[in-house]
């Protein structure tokens, strides 16, 4: 068996027709950014951490008697 291969086809785009003008490279072309993710409120996460803790620390504390 011939274990050659035939080269890859070339292929050429169609001569004659109109292309598209280049669009110039425009800033008001980019997309607008993401809004800003507001900020976390602190307090509130320090409370829930708080409470995670003090849970853990409990059942730590009842497991060891």
């Amino acid at each position: 068996p011939d274990l050659r291969r035939s080269p890859p086809a070339v292929q050429r785009a169609e001569t004659g027709r109109p292309t598209s003008p280049a669009q110039p490279y425009s800033p008001t072309m980019l997309p607008d950014p993401p809004p800003a993710a507001p900020a976390p409120d602190l307090d509130a996460l320090a409370r829930q951490v708080y409470d995670v803790l003090k849970r853990r620390l409990a059942a730590e504390m009842r497991r060891r008697g």
